[in-house]
């Protein structure tokens, strides 16, 4: 029979230790572009030789990872996939929402500007 230790063990979702992959391949300043797939994530680096492969591969959510000139390709064990959550792929629709309001503001001003130009106040 399993203790209570391992039955909680075995119900806690799977957590990507993101934080420890960034620092692994040489921080966030070192990284120009992130990509996840179906199996992991892509990160595209400025510089390479900051990269510990071998480290990477030791993590526990880690099944493969593999450096190809200047990208890292880190496969994720499959228990681990599911739990996977990039922010980067979160900021365009931010930023879609920030420029549509942005025109909004603008088409109210250009129009305000056009009344006030036919109708003078004075």
């Amino acid at each position: 029979m399993r203790s209570n230790e391992e039955r909680s063990e075995v119900n806690k979702p799977k957590q990507v230790a993101e934080a420890d992959i960034l620092a692994l391949i040489g921080s966030l300043t070192n990284v120009a572009y992130t990509e996840t797939t179906h199996e992991g994530i892509e990160y595209e680096v400025y510089e390479a030789d900051r990269v510990d492969v071998p480290s990477l591969r030791s993590l526990p959510c880690v099944q493969d990872a593999t450096l190809r000139e200047k990208s890292v390709i880190i496969s994720l064990r499959p228990a681990y996939r599911d739990s996977l959550t990039i922010p980067h792929h979160e900021l365009p629709r931010i930023y879609r929402w920030v420029l549509l309001v942005l025109i909004g503001i603008i088409i109210l001003v250009a129009f305000a500007a056009a009344w006030i130009a036919r109708h003078p106040i004075f």
